[in-house]
C-alpha cells in the first residue's frame, strides 16, 4: 500500500489510511460509531480509536458480526455492542460511483 499511495515509512495511522484510500481513487471516510449504524457501513471496515490495535469487521448484519483480529490472527463473532467496545470510529473505503468519478474529470 505504501508504494502505491506514496507514503512515508511511518506507522499507518487513521489519516494515513484515509489518504491511501483517496490516492487509490476510493471514497474514504471515518464514521463515529457512537452515532453511526453498523448495518449502514460498507464491508469490510476497520474499527479504530479505542486504544486497541485496529480490528476489521469482515461481515455481518442485524447485530451479529465477524471480526478479524489482525494482530492475533483470530476470527471473532461479536454483537454490535462488542464491536463498539473495540474503538470509536469505523474507517470505510468504497469504490466511487460512476457519477462521482466523472465529476472529478
Amino acid at each position: 500500500m505504501r508504494g502505491l499511495a506514496v507514503l512515508p515509512d511511518e506507522q499507518l495511522d487513521e489519516q494515513g489510511f484515509l489518504t491511501v484510500g483517496t490516492r487509490l481513487g476510493l471514497q474514504a471516510g471515518a464514521v463515529d460509531l457512537a452515532t453511526g449504524r453498523l448495518d449502514d457501513l460498507p464491508m469490510p471496515f476497520a474499527v479504530v480509536g479505542g486504544g486497541l490495535p485496529a480490528h476489521v469487521v469482515a461481515a455481518g448484519r442485524g447485530g451479529h458480526w465477524t471480526v478479524l483480529d489482525v494482530v492475533e490472527g483470530r476470527v471473532l463473532q461479536m454483537t454490535s455492542a462488542d464491536v463498539r467496545t473495540l474503538g470509536a470510529r469505523a474507517l470505510v473505503l468504497r469504490e466511487k460511483l460512476a457519477r462521482e468519478r466523472a465529476a472529478e474529470w
